[in-house]
């Protein structure tokens, strides 16, 4: 798969989910000059972000949702607004997908990476995807806590799970789910603040396991 050659110019097709789930908007900035179209003398003020309380997140219920092109289906948190990413002529990524849950620091957001040939490792693609694309290494306090096979897609999907902070102060738990579905490699991601993971992992693995690619009727809600 091309990923190891293309996965930097990914980053900027990632911008929307990334912000959301672990990257901050690109900080505010000061550059006095007499003349405006000067390109020496530039003074930048980093403004750091607003330090902020995290926004609790409870999971009741999940719905179906099928991609309306019916390139993936699973089941979303009830009440989470999804919207769609415009893809990069310029990249692997040819799918972004992004449900935040209202009110609450909750994120789920669905990535397709498809260059025309099967990835060979998904570990290995997964750790591009990981160091190169999502973020999540440069975030305060990140750390991997495990990795999980998918028992019923041995070579083919492992789990992630994995803890940071956003620049906002709020700490973060995830769980991200990396697939092979012919040429197709997906990244799921299921976020919350941290002191919501342990009432709420049990749907959020309940929503990885709903994932399927094409969409097919294993991704409705029972």
């Amino acid at each position: 798969m091309r990923l190891a050659c293309s996965l930097p110019a990914l980053t900027a097709v990632l911008a929307v989910a990334s912000a959301t789930a672990c990257t901050p908007p690109d900080p505010a900035t000061v550059t006095p000059s007499a003349d405006p179209t000067a390109v020496t003398n530039v003074i930048e003020i980093t403004v750091p972000p607003p330090i902020r309380t995290p926004q609790p997140v409870t999971i009741d219920a999940l719905e179906a949702y099928v991609e309306p092109e019916s390139r993936f289906s699973l089941n979303v948190p009830s009440g989470w607004v999804g919207a769609a990413q415009a893809p990069s002529e310029q990249s692997d990524i040819v799918l972004g997908m992004v449900f935040q849950a209202p009110g609450g620091d909750g994120l789920l957001s669905v990535t397709h990476f498809d260059n025309g040939r099967a990835p060979s490792s998904v570990g290995a693609t997964a750790n591009a995807v990981l160091r190169d694309v999502s973020g999540w290494m440069q975030q305060p306090g990140y750390r991997e806590v495990g990795r999980e096979t998918v028992l019923e897609r041995p070579g083919e999907a492992l789990r992630m799970e994995i803890v940071y902070e956003r620049n906002s102060g709020v700490p973060m738990h995830s769980l991200v789910l990396f697939q092979i579905d012919g040429t197709v490699f997906s990244m799921v991601n299921v976020a919350v603040e941290e002191s919501s993971w342990p009432a709420n992992q049990g749907l959020i693995r309940d929503v990885l396991g709903s994932y399927r690619v094409p969409a097919g009727p294993t991704g409705a809600a029972p």
